[in-house]
């Protein structure tokens, strides 16, 4: 039987780099995948759940966009690495352009 997906939208595979931490961006990884509501992010250091979370995203058109959120969950030792989900605190309007023109182009 499949896993019924509990996202309201679907998320859009990316590898752009980061900096993250709880009051300023120390640790670095790698962006996974991202909707408009949230974002998961590959890395040698991750948060636990509940923590307050800023995130700096280094886009490959040039772009650094600020979001901030909390983890809502996080895994150790994966496949791909230790990787953590994030909720945004409010949507970012430059992160909504690049999903929705990804959201075109794939269609």
């Amino acid at each position: 039987m499949p896993i019924k997906e509990r996202r309201a939208l679907s998320r859009i595979l990316i590898g752009e780099k980061v900096k993250f931490g709880i009051d300023e961006p120390i640790h670095e990884g790698i962006t996974h995948d991202f909707s408009p509501n949230g974002i998961s992010i590959i890395s040698d250091n991750i948060l636990p759940p509940n923590s307050k979370i800023v995130i700096k995203i280094d886009t490959k058109i040039g772009r650094i966009i600020n979001v901030e959120g909390e983890v809502i969950w996080a895994k150790t030792h994966t496949d791909r690495g230790s990787i953590m989900g994030i909720k945004f605190n409010k949507p970012n309007v430059e992160l909504l352009r690049i999903y929705q023109t990804s959201e075109s182009s794939s269609k």
